[in-house]
């Protein structure tokens, strides 16, 4: 099984999510308050949580919406 991180990855996003500089809760609320709205009108709301990344905003949805997602190695044909 491939590592999903380096120690020093991981080490950082520990120190990212047990210092709180990464608020799940304030995260949470943001897409509880805004959600329906937001899906009611056709908006894009990010808050993507991954092996790769945290990124949560009320929006660039549609620039990351944009971006095409491929595996490692796979080549742009």
């Amino acid at each position: 099984m491939a590592t999903l991180r380096t120690d020093l990855e991981q080490e950082i996003v520990n120190a990212l999510v047990d210092s709180n500089a990464v608020n799940f809760d304030a995260i949470g609320g943001i897409i509880s308050k805004y959600g329906a709205r937001a899906a009611k009108s056709g908006t894009d709301l990010t808050a993507i949580v991954n092996k790769h990344s945290i990124i949560a905003c009320g929006w660039p949805g549609p620039e990351l919406g944009g971006v095409a997602v491929r595996q490692v190695g796979e080549t742009v044909g």
